[in-house]
């Protein structure tokens, strides 16, 4: 049996990592395939492993994570229908959606295949019966009203190759998750893939303050700041410009190097859109009321 040295939202991904790797996850699933404490444990592990807050690339570099995604999911009908399950799940679903664990080394077809038993199973009424937001204690209301408002978005829509794609993606209240504004081109989350050292900005920032329109001057945006400050780690820059039935994403700017890597960072391609596609989709992922989220960075 593995234990956690304090409670899951405290873990960095990297602690996460090490644990799942000195108990050889993998090997303890196998030897105890109906010890659901352990399948939960491994989830929240997983869920920390791939935390936007973090280092994502904990759970990239994680060799056996496919592994334990697989197991997790695929035996996940053997958990109770608590809360803390449910949000363990859904955590799962939304980085498989459109965070982190999209970057994996998927078999074809097999993350979409493991998404979708996740939504059956979330569907479920057991699953799909949650407690009363006004009854109970602060976490689980917290919990509970989260899961209402997210429930089914990992599961709507599935990112189309070469088409934009942006989600507003609030985390796990009790985990003191950030709200952030995914964004995927060619079906892959940018900010992860890469800048890996912090999560996208807010949504409040991008999209309400209307940063990501595209405008008929070119306009440098910052995607992304590092989680400890621009100015130690650096920001995920990129100019966004309209010509004329297209919109162009190009100039990206970033630290000269990807985490745990001393070799050059590859640069980055210029990007083009159908301009009436792309306004559709800013329209389409501004949130209609503001959300939470961390104060909004300036412009270069």
């Amino acid at each position: 049996m593995i234990t956690f040295p304090a409670e899951p939202r405290f873990l960095s991904s990297t602690v996460a990592r090490r644990i799942a790797e000195a108990a050889r996850l993998p090997d303890l699933l196998d030897q105890h395939p109906s010890d659901t404490p352990l399948l939960a444990r491994t989830g929240r592990l997983l869920v920390r492993m791939g935390c936007s807050r973090d280092d994502p690339t904990d759970l990239l570099v994680y060799r056996e994570a496919l592994t334990l995604y697989e197991s997790v999911v695929t035996r996940a009908r053997l958990l109770p229908p608590t809360l803390d399950n449910h949000a363990t799940l859904l955590s799962l679903a939304l980085d498989m959606s459109s965070g982190s664990g999209v970057l994996l080394d998927w078999p074809p077809g097999r993350r979409v295949s493991l998404l979708e038993s996740l939504g059956r199973l979330l569907a479920e009424p057991r699953w799909a019966s949650l407690p009363d937001t006004d009854a109970g204690e602060a976490d689980q209301r917290l919990r509970a009203g989260w899961i209402r408002r997210t429930g089914r978005q990992p599961f709507g829509r599935p990112a189309t190759p070469g088409v934009l794609r942006v989600e507003v993606v609030a985390g796990d209240p009790v985990d003191r998750e950030p709200v952030e504004t995914r964004i995927l081109l060619d079906g892959r989350p940018v900010v992860p893939e890469f800048f890996a050292r912090g999560p996208a900005n807010s949504p409040d920032f991008l999209l309400d303050e209307g940063l990501l329109r595209a405008g008929s001057e070119p306009s440098e945006i910052q995607l992304a700041e590092a989680y400890c400050t621009e100015v130690c780690c650096g920001a995920l820059y990129v100019t966004i410009r309209r010509d004329g039935d297209q919109v162009v994403w190009e100039n990206w700017r970033r630290p000269s190097t990807m985490p745990g890597s001393r070799e050059p960072a590859p640069e980055l391609a210029a990007y083009r859109f159908d301009a009436v596609a792309y306004d559709a989709e800013i329209a389409r992922a501004r949130p209609t009321t503001p959300g939470p989220g961390r104060p909004a960075p300036r412009p270069a």
